[in-house]
């Protein structure tokens, strides 16, 4: 058939239900995600925050930790439209559309050209639906790992016609690679497709892709080494102990057995997983380069390569470096969710070509049975709200809108660094030399005493040390981000706001938080 021909066999009908499907599929595994209107993670406190304190359009190309997320804050600011109790459900049903519609797109004929199989593509998009690793599965904050998946993909398709879809593939292209950090590994590939390259259409498309990923990867170099935080000083032996535990265990093993028959063999012993995974890689391996001159090899080798070097690429990126080190299986999985994708896309192409109908469908078909046993259980940000609810905080978040003047408000959530910050005009910084009760406007009684929304405390006016009707004494040093931070004689961060109290956050160590209660008890008659 001609390309025409192809194009014609495809029917929309059938794009448009099979992306239903997906949809359908993906919803199901996050029942939660999309049913409790709270948002997730970052979701929250970065991107809906962000629309609201950030002037549009300049607030798209505001970083995250040292990378840019165009397409996240670019829907995050469309929500802004919507009124604020509805704007989780609004994330959820983008985030999980888009997953869909990215990972049904494998399913279009412009793929034929490297896996001509109809069947075979629906099988594969069947396991991208499947696919463990999605901690992040419908979440803006985790739409960067479909973004480089979809990158990925957008480089085996063939140049469109005309100038209508060039620009429709070009706009895609770029908010791929200004959305994700992760395809930043593709960047020397695609130019060196560019300088090979004998179709002219192509050499133009790899190189408005490579000069793009070569800018955005100039600019995070700058943001990483001059604006944002370290993730950590890595050891060498980490380093390998991490990435045995991330691309063996991890990507290869997990994701070929299924995360429950993987961990269950990595019971037994974890080295009966890494000799499954080698012997995968090196079976993959030599398949690739004995047929190192046949057309399929090179998309295969490029999406499976892309899923390593994005691993690896993780690994400068997370502070959970050492601890990967010391896990029989890694429990970050979220970096595993492009490279899974790309394994699956990269060994079926593979598989397409070295095996027969019959071994392929069985192979598909066993995996599938491999992953769909592995559903139950697999774990994700979202929970149901218990304390804090979103629509609480309504009223206050209404009277802020109208606020003039700086102000700061803190929402607080179940999970203290999760609860997002909305400030207006720069929002409010008071340093600890103000004193407490200036800062929070506290009302005066006898004796040095102080009533407020903070209860009672006892301090001198310019006192930094406070002695709290129930905590005791503590020292209060500062007011930012809507929340009035202390320290305890032991030398522990508390929080408390007003949306919070009479509850704190107490920080122990780095990570371990502990809601402590500063209620007063009931007066005795």
């Amino acid at each position: 058939m001609s390309r025409t021909e192809h194009l014609a066999a495809h029917r929309g009908w059938k794009q448009l239900l099979l992306t239903g499907a997906v949809l359908a599929l993906l919803a199901a595994r996050v029942p939660l995600y999309w049913s409790t209107g709270e948002f997730v993670a970052e979701d929250g406190w970065v991107f809906f925050a962000g629309a609201w304190n950030q002037a549009f359009p300049g607030s798209l190309l505001q970083p995250y930790a040292g990378y840019f997320h165009v397409l996240p804050r670019l829907l995050a600011e469309l929500c802004t439209l919507l009124p604020v109790i509805l704007q989780p459900y609004a994330y959820a049903a983008l985030g999980l559309g888009l997953n869909a519609v990215i990972l049904a797109a494998f399913y279009l004929p412009a793929f034929r050209r490297v896996l001509p199989s109809d069947a075979t593509r629906l099988g594969l998009v069947v396991l991208l639906a499947l696919a463990p690793h999605a901690q992040n599965l419908g979440l803006l904050l985790g739409l960067h790992w479909y973004l480089a998946f979809a990158l990925c993909l957008l480089l085996l398709v063939p140049p469109p016609p005309g100038p209508a879809r060039r620009l429709a593939l070009g706009a895609a292209v770029l908010l791929c690679v200004w959305s994700s950090p992760s395809t930043l590994v593709l960047t020397p590939f695609v130019l060196l497709a560019a300088w090979r390259g004998r179709d002219r259409a192509e050499r133009l498309r790899f190189g408005f892709t490579g000069g793009a990923l070569l800018v955005v990867a100039i600019l995070v170099l700058w943001l990483r080494l001059g604006h944002a935080e370290r993730t950590g000083s890595f050891q060498w032996a980490e380093l390998a102990a991490a990435s045995d535990r991330l691309v063996l265990r991890g990507w290869l093993g997990a994701g070929l057995l299924g995360p429950r028959p993987a961990g269950f063999l990595a019971a037994q012993s974890p080295l009966l997983l890494d000799a499954f995974a080698l012997a995968v890689a090196g079976a993959v391996g030599t398949a690739l380069w004995r047929n190192r001159a046949r057309d399929f090899a090179r998309p295969a080798a490029l999406l499976l390569g892309a899923g390593l070097l994005m691993l690896l690429l993780s690994l400068t990126r997370t502070a959970y470096v050492a601890e990967l080190a010391t896990l029989v299986l890694p429990v970050h999985t979220r970096y595993l969710t492009a490279p899974t994708l790309l394994l699956y896309a990269g060994l079926g192409i593979l598989g397409a070509h070295l095996l027969s109908r019959a071994q392929l469908a069985g192979a598909l078909l066993l995996l599938a049975g491999l992953l769909a046993f592995s559903l139950p259980g697999q774990n994700h940000w979202a929970r149901g709200a218990t304390s804090y609810r979103l629509r609480d905080a309504l009223p206050a978040i209404q009277q802020l809108a109208q606020q003039s003047g700086p102000a700061s408000l803190y929402v607080p959530a179940d999970i203290p660094y999760w609860g997002p910050v909305l400030e207006k005009a720069g929002g409010v910084v008071i340093p600890p030399g103000a004193g407490l009760a200036s800062a929070i406007g506290a009302r005066p009684e006898a004796g040095g005493r102080y009533v407020s929304w903070l209860g009672r405390f006892t301090a001198t006016p310019a006192g930094t040390w406070i002695d709290h009707a129930v905590l005791g004494r503590l020292e209060f040093t500062g007011v930012e981000r809507g929340r009035v931070f202390f320290r305890d004689p032991a030398g522990r961060l508390l929080f408390t706001s007003p949306l919070l109290y009479p509850k704190f956050w107490q920080l122990e160590g780095l990570q371990h938080w502990t809601l402590r209660d500063a209620t007063p008890p009931p007066e005795t008659k």
